[in-house]
Formats: structure tokens, C-alpha cells, sequence
């Protein structure tokens, strides 16, 4: 693991002095002062470039790209739901403009792990140094699918959630005036919040292969408004919760006071004359009680029936909030922090370093680098929490009524059409007659008596320009021909 470029350093660490200062993700390098020169040190040391190669174990590449081919068949998955969305009938996949671009973000978020994992690209610009999206063309496309995909659907979250608030809590309908300012407001912040990250902070290879935002300015540009969109949507997500556990509890209470009441009126019913002003106001009461227990089953019964309808879509916010939640501590709380922590106060990283120093093995110093990065489990865990957005909108918008219906359809396109035999002249059907038998003159009988066949009353059959019909001479002929033949046993 020795260098031309360790310079001052020892392996496998290299010294920053013999790299240029210009080229890929500068602020990416791992480089710190060395401690080994004490208080005095001038000498930066980096660690070779890509980082997790040094810090984490040889799997790692391996569950990175796991991830991604999880990314693939969620991508798979959400186009197979848009096109259902496009050939099927509404009422069976209860598509909706929210499904719809709700599925887009989710797919431009994806193609941003899938594009890397397809072209594999090269992580670094040189051996300290990663490369970022002025100096990869696969990181900038990526990168920017991802910013953009991440972004998309939170925002759109945010939106689902207000007007779930807004069905569910006020009993308003969103008109296409709403949807209208919806799609503005929420494409304008999406589009102006991607470019000031991707100005301000730009992408570069940090997680095993993937492009992801870098640290340096994107706090106030993209992670914060992650955080603020989804904070948002979850306190919608609890006051609407809120809202229905209070009308079921007030239905609950208000159908038990009428009961009692109820049951009051009826004692009350059996007691003397002087009782009959009581027997009014508690009869009043009582219709009041039942006025607002039968007022509060309503909307208890309301808020039932748009549940029902729209538990998919509570289930699709509380799970994005959970992997905005997640993915934003993660990204910006430890990673953040730790990195920091291990460029700034090496002293912290000692022994990881003298590990590295006298083993050169990353695999024997795996249970020192708490203090140098993230925990392996964690960043594997993000990163797929990250795939399954795909693969679990799937499992809340399909539906086993949109695979009868691709059934059907397929069968209606490829299946067997039902043969029918066609007339020797002029390819349309034989004329079909009933045989009218009865119960002891049946076709072949001891008896020897026959049944004729008797035309059935049936409109003409058109095919062209000639109308085939069945003459009278034809009917008799037939008369007078199964009166002299033997019937045929069927």
C-alpha cells in the first residue's frame, strides 16, 4: 500500500502537498494535520480516495449497489403503475394528478442511483480527491435526478397531506382552482430550491459509488427545506388523526348520554302527576341528546367513509416523512459532525491511524473508526430505507382490482376468439332452428314418430347489400323432406 505520493505521510495515508489544488470535490478530501508530528505538525495527511474503501469493510460496495438494484425494481414497478394509470379505466385504478406526480418524483429520485449503477463510473478525480458533478458527467446527472426526485416528493407530500386536511377535517373538496396553484407553488419551489443546492453546494461521490449533495451550503438550500416540508406535512398528518380520533370518541360519548337519558326518561315515566314538568324538560333533553348523538354518528360515518378511501395516501405520508426524517439526521446531524470532528481533532482518530499504520488493513481496524465516519450498519440502513420509496408506493396505490383488469385486457387483446361457421356463399352464420319435441316424441323413438324442425322468428341478417332469408317453399320443403327421411339419433 506504498506510494510514490506519501510524501511525508506514512502509509497508506498520502501527503496533500503533492496533489494539485485544483480539480473534483476539494472540500471531499479526508486531510488533516498528522499527529504523529505532535504539536508542531505542518504536514497534511489525506486518506486515499474513495474514503469508505479505508474506513469501512470490502462489502460495502456490494450492499451499495444491493441498494441500487432495489432502486430498479421499485423504478420498474412505478412505471408499470403509471401505465395502468394510462390504458386502465379510473374507477379501477383510482388514479388521481397526486399518484401520478407523486410516482414522477419517485422515479426521478431513482434514476439517480440507477444511472451510477449502471455506467460505473470512476469515484475520484485523483488519489485523494473525489470527483464531483463538474468533473463527472455521470455525478451531475445523477446527482441532480436525485436532488431533484428528493425534493419533488416532499413537497408533494406536503401538498397531499393539506388537502387530506382539508377533505378529512373541513369536509372541503379540492377544485381545480386548488390543484392549479398546487402545481405552480409546488413545481416553482421545487425547480428554484434544486438549482440554488446543485449552484451552492453541488453533488459529488460520497457513498460507494453514488452521487450525493456535499455538506458546504446545503443546509439552508436543501436540507432544511426537507426538513421544514416534511415537518409540516407531519403536524397536518397528526391534527388530522387528531381530528378523527376526536369524532370517533364524541360519537362514542353522545350515543352513550342518549342511551342514559333515554333510560332516565323511562323511569321517570312510571311516577305521579307532579312529575310532569320533569317529564318535559327530561323529554327535551333527551331529543337534544339524541339530535347530537344522531349529528356526531354523521360525521363519525363521514370521516369513516374517507378513510376508508384514503388510508393508501396517510400511509404514503407517514412513510415519507419517516424516510425524509431519517435520511436528513442522518446526512446532516452524524455525517456532518463526525466528519468534522475527525478532520479538526485528529487526537480523536489516533488509534484508527495507528491501526492503519502498522496493519495497513482496513478489515482489522474496522472496530476503531467510530470516531472517523458514520457506522457502517447506519449508512447501508439510510441508503435502503432510501430504495424501498418505490417498492412500497407500489404496494399502497396497486390494487388487485388493476390486475383483474390487466387480465381482461389481455384478454380482449391476445385471447381466442370463439369460432363460428360461416355460411359456404357468404361468410356469415348458418341459420339456427329450435327443435320443438315433445316430452314422448323424442328423435329416434320406438314410436317411430318424428319432430320438424320449426324456424326460429329471428330478424333478417344483413351482409352487405343482400338480406338471407328463409322462404316459405324452403320451410316446406323441409317439412316435406323430414316427414319421408329417418331422423338421425344426435
Amino acid at each position: 500500500m506504498t506510494s510514490p505520493f506519501n510524501g511525508a505521510c506514512p502509509a497508506p495515508f498520502l501527503d496533500e502537498h503533492l496533489f494539485p489544488k485544483s480539480g473534483g470535490f476539494l472540500p471531499g478530501r479526508a486531510c488533516a494535520l498528522n499527529p504523529l508530528e505532535g504539536d508542531n505538525a505542518t504536514t497534511r495527511c489525506c486518506v486515499p480516495c474513495p474514503l469508505f474503501d479505508y474506513v469501512y469493510d470490502d462489502d460495502f460496495k456490494r450492499m451499495t449497489d444491493g441498494a441500487a438494484w432495489v432502486h430498479v425494481v421499485g423504478f420498474i414497478l412505478c412505471i408499470f403503475l403509471l401505465i395502468s394509470m394510462a390504458i386502465l379505466p379510473t374507477n379501477v385504478t383510482r388514479r388521481s394528478f397526486l399518484n401520478i406526480i407523486l410516482l414522477v418524483g419517485i422515479l426521478l429520485l431513482e434514476l439517480g442511483f440507477i444511472i451510477p449503477l449502471a455506467r460505473q463510473p470512476e469515484q475520484c478525480y485523483n488519489e485523494i480527491t473525489p470527483n464531483d458533478m463538474n468533473t463527472s458527467t455521470t455525478c451531475a446527472f445523477s446527482g441532480a435526478f436525485a436532488a431533484f426526485g428528493g425534493m419533488t416528493l416532499v413537497t408533494w407530500i406536503l401538498i397531499r397531506a393539506f388537502f387530506m386536511h382539508l377533505q378529512i377535517c373541513w369536509d372541503i373538496t379540492p377544485t381545480k382552482y386548488h390543484i392549479l396553484f398546487a402545481n405552480l407553488s409546488a413545481w416553482t419551489t421545487t425547480i428554484v430550491l434544486t438549482s440554488a443546492v446543485l449552484a451552492h453546494a453541488g453533488v459529488s461521490f460520497r457513498f460507494g459509488g453514488y452521487c450525493h449533495v456535499n455538506h458546504t451550503g446545503s443546509i439552508p438550500t436543501y436540507w432544511a427545506w426537507l426538513l421544514a416540508f416534511g415537518g409540516l406535512a407531519f403536524v397536518l398528518q397528526v391534527a388530522t388523526f387528531g381530528y378523527c380520533v376526536k369524532v370517533y370518541l364524541q360519537a362514542a360519548l353522545l350515543r352513550s348520554a342518549s342511551s342514559m337519558s333515554g333510560a332516565r326518561l323511562d323511569s321517570n315515566g312510571s311516577g305521579g302527576a307532579g312529575d310532569l314538568k320533569g317529564r318535559k324538560n327530561s323529554a327535551t333533553f333527551s331529543a337534544q341528546s339524541r339530535s347530537r348523538a344522531r349529528a356526531a354518528k354523521a360525521a363519525a360515518r363521514r370521516v369513516r367513509e374517507v378513510l376508508k378511501l384514503q388510508w393508501r395516501s396517510l400511509a404514503i405520508v407517514a412513510l415519507a416523512i419517516f424516510t425524509t426524517a431519517f435520511v436528513c439526521v442522518v446526512f446532516i446531524v452524524l455525517d456532518n459532525k463526525q466528519e468534522k470532528l475527525a478532520l479538526t481533532d485528529t487526537e480523536a482518530s489516533l488509534p484508527w491511524i495507528t491501526c492503519m499504520i502498522l496493519t495497513r488493513d482496513n478489515e482489522q481496524c474496522l472496530d476503531r473508526t467510530g470516531s472517523v465516519v458514520i457506522s457502517q450498519r447506519v449508512v447501508v440502513a439510510t441508503l435502503f430505507i432510501l430504495a424501498f420509496v418505490g417498492v412500497e408506493a407500489f404496494c399502497l396505490l396497486c390494487r388487485v382490482d388493476m390486475l383483474k383488469a390487466w387480465g381482461d385486457w389481455g384478454k380482449k387483446m391476445w385471447g381466442r376468439r370463439p369460432w363460428r361457421k360461416r355460411d359456404y356463399l357468404m361468410g356469415g352464420p348458418e341459420p339456427e332452428f329450435d327443435l320443438v319435441v315433445a316430452r314422448n316424441q323424442r328423435l329416434g323413438s320406438a314410436e317411430g314418430r318424428t319432430a320438424s324442425p320449426v324456424p326460429r322468428a329471428v330478424s333478417p341478417v344483413v351482409r352487405g347489400e343482400r338480406v338471407e332469408e328463409l322462404s316459405a317453399d324452403k320451410a316446406e320443403r323441409k317439412d316435406s323432406t323430414a316427414t319421408v327421411e329417418a331422423p338421425h339419433a344426435l
